[in-house]
């Protein structure tokens, strides 16, 4: 039932083809996309199969080939995708592991093309400042991040003490203090967070979590945060959650909760 509510394009190219890369990107970027998108040619399997067997998602696996991601991914996905598309071709034609690796070593983040200062977290514990461009995201399979055991819904701190005159704006406030979470290693915190929002808060918040966490470029958070929604005894706020975020335009992460949902 859940399915029929999808239909059409999900947003990623055909297999094997690709749209131009933004004029943005740096020669490193650019060698390393390439060389990226040369091993998702040879493996020639649907985006879906190739995040199932590489313990991504489709969402990163389409940032990374697209050059939209702003940083570095891990290495263990990198040499899972090499793996991969060497079982399926054999060595010949592909870049050789140490040579790609040392292509995605020599990457730096993405500048942004905003003027000015950059956007700022403040601590929710401190109110110590935080740039954006440090939130540091663990590029990690989602399980990894939802399967700390954690009961701990982060307590904001207390009203009237404002350290941050530059907030971030976003449609779940709480995913500016996820963030922080995260760049700290406080992952008890975090995944208390995700956790609560993905299975138990309202629909709309937990659709308003997934928009913001991936607008902050949190991409495994939100992964994690699907995770938890498509697991909800109420299919009804499955399908709420799925219906809200299509309307969000974020189509992609409402089949990737589809997919989950009916899986479970």
């Amino acid at each position: 039932m859940i399915q029929s509510i999808l239909m059409g394009e999900n947003g990623l190219p055909p297999r094997g083809k690709f749209a131009d890369l933004g004029p943005g990107l740096s020669p490193e970027w650019e060698e390393f996309t390439g060389e990226l998108r040369n091993l998702i040619r040879c493996i020639d399997l649907s985006y879906r199969e190739i995040a199932k067997r590489a313990y991504t998602t489709k969402n990163v696996l389409s940032s990374l080939v697209s050059g939209k991601r702003k940083r570095a991914p891990e290495e263990q996905l990198l040499k899972a995708l090499h793996d991969l598309a060497v079982a399926r071709v054999g060595a010949d034609g592909i870049l050789p592991w140490e040579d790609f690796n040392s292509l995605r070593q020599a990457l730096t983040p993405l500048a942004t093309t905003n003027e000015g200062p950059q956007p700022v977290l403040a601590c929710p514990d401190c109110g110590a400042p935080v740039l954006l461009d440090h939130v540091m995201v663990a590029d990690r399979p989602a399980e990894s991040l939802a399967a700390i055991t954690a009961d701990v819904v982060p307590v904001p701190r207390p009203g009237g003490d404002r350290h941050n005159s530059r907030a971030v704006d976003v449609s779940w406030p709480p995913a500016q203090n996820l963030a922080v979470y995260i760049t700290a290693g406080n992952y008890e915190r975090a995944n208390g967070l995700i956790r609560h929002v993905g299975s138990e808060a309202i629909p709309t918040d937990a659709a308003d979590a997934v928009v913001s966490c991936r607008d902050l470029g949190m991409l495994e958070a939100t992964d994690a945060i699907i995770s938890y929604a498509a697991g909800r005894e109420s299919k009804d706020d499955v399908l709420h959650i799925v219906h809200l975020l299509i309307q969000r335009n974020r189509r992609d992460d409402a089949e990737t909760l589809v997919e989950r949902a009916v899986a479970n």
